[in-house]
């Protein structure tokens, strides 16, 4: 395809989010779009040209068979990203993306958090219904304020104790059952007594 954006599917969607049905897209008119947000599913297959809209910060879009979001990572504006019911998708592939501050992956079946190491600037982490176990990676996320992992594998919530912003924290009935989570509890009360 000769156009800007490789994807049929999603330059229909960003499209209708410009108002420009038709013509050649230009980088000037990815430009004005700061979000592209919608509760609908789209076919999108691959996320190649997102690029170029370089003023883009929030990015909210569910069940889509893309797995390469590496495009996503040069958006230098993007700090919100929400994707759900993706299976497919390879979450390495948001590595180094340390201009996210809050990052949501439910569905998604991810079971392996060493992508988060270079997230460093989030505030805001969810990865509710998936297939995560270890937490340890979590370490690396000084920042982080927000956390929720609800319907996941996770044994041992220690990995979170090094967490000294946690302000509000979302885990299950079975992660409640865990020997580690009243001194979690603790700690996240210990950090909001102290502000």
């Amino acid at each position: 395809r000769d156009s800007l954006i490789q994807d049929p599917v999603l330059e229909a969607l960003i499209r209708f989010k410009i108002r420009k049905e038709e013509g050649e897209l230009t980088k000037d008119d990815l430009l004005g779009l700061k979000k592209l947000d919608t509760d609908r599913h789209f076919s999108i297959e691959s996320f190649e040209g997102i690029q170029h809209c370089r003023e883009l910060r929030r990015i909210r879009l569910f069940s889509f068979p893309a797995r390469d979001l590496s495009p996503l990572t040069e958006i230098p504006t993007l700090s919100y990203l929400q994707l759900g019911q993706c299976p497919n998708i390879d979450p390495q592939s948001l590595q180094g993306m340390r201009q996210l501050n809050s990052l949501y992956l439910s569905e998604c079946g991810i079971q392996d958090l060493s992508f988060v190491t270079t997230l460093t600037g989030l505030k805001s982490l969810d990865f509710d219904d998936n297939q995560v176990v270890d937490l340890s990676p979590l370490a690396a996320l000084t920042g982080l304020e927000r956390l929720s992992f609800e319907n996941n594998r996770v044994e041992d919530l220690s990995p979170i104790l090094s967490l000294g912003k946690i302000h509000e924290l979302r885990v299950d009935d079975t992660q409640k059952k865990l020997p580690s989570y009243q001194e979690v509890v603790a700690h996240i009360k210990s950090i909001r007594n102290k502000d």
